[in-house]
């Protein structure tokens, strides 16, 4: 059974407006979970005591967001339960039965409708199972870690990295659930202010994009979107 711990991570523990909004609507909706929240300290010392022949390399990192795909990992293989971005709004309950499974990693997209894309925005998982060590280790093989630039994180740490991980080995993880598409990644127009919903939604990934470099007009459009997000002023 998957624990009732939901981690999230931030550069440091005070959000903002957004997510804060977002945190108290989803311990609303999450009622009988447990939310953790950890700022780079605490990751830095999760990787010293459980990871501690990679922390020379973790510390090489330069992009934060890069470090967060990384230790979001370890949580999953450390303690457990489930890891969600902070601007991740759940609309109700995860299903039982998914919570029974030894872990689920839910896909963005079906490419072709056969070959899942894997978010990692938001998975969850019994502590130990072996997927998240070994890809961990794997990450950190990556010759590109110590100077990763911004348009190859996605593809080296983010979804397209998990994603290549799991379609080599996935023969050797059968129990790993791969959710369709609108379970946890609804489809999202209209400038993100229009989610795809169905009767199988559990929640929505706003994708506010908050490491991504902006110009300074940008950077105020995209906030305005991001707090019609968190109050609920989107359309279903």
């Amino acid at each position: 059974m998957i624990p009732k711990i939901i981690h999230l991570t931030a550069k440091t523990k005070r959000l903002s407006a957004e997510e804060k909004i977002l945190w108290k609507k989803n311990q609303k909706v999450l009622n009988d979970w447990q939310f953790k929240l950890y700022d780079d300290a605490d990751n830095l010392a999760i990787v010293k005591q459980y990871f501690p022949e990679h922390l020379d390399k973790y510390n090489s990192i330069s992009k934060g967001v890069a470090k967060a795909d990384i230790v979001r990992c370890m949580y999953m293989y450390v303690f457990g339960g489930l890891y969600a971005d902070t601007d991740y709004r759940f609309l109700t309950h995860i299903p039982v039965e998914l919570m029974k499974t030894k872990c689920v990693i839910p896909a963005e997209q079906w490419i072709d409708g056969k070959h899942p894309y894997l978010g990692n925005c938001i998975f969850f998982s019994e502590a130990k199972y072996p997927f998240w060590k070994a890809y961990v280790n794997h990450v950190f093989d990556s010759l590109e870690l110590s100077n990763l630039k911004e348009n190859r994180i996605i593809e080296v740490t983010g979804p397209g990295g998990i994603t290549d991980f799991y379609m080599v080995h996935r023969s050797e993880y059968p129990e790993l659930v791969i959710t369709q598409k609108n379970v946890f990644h609804p489809l999202l127009k209209a400038h993100h202010l229009w989610v795809k919903t169905d009767m199988t939604t559990v929640g929505v990934h706003f994708c506010f994009g908050s490491w991504r470099s902006k110009h300074t007009l940008l950077k105020y459009i995209f906030k305005l979107r991001q707090l019609m997000q968190a109050l609920g002023l989107f359309l279903r």
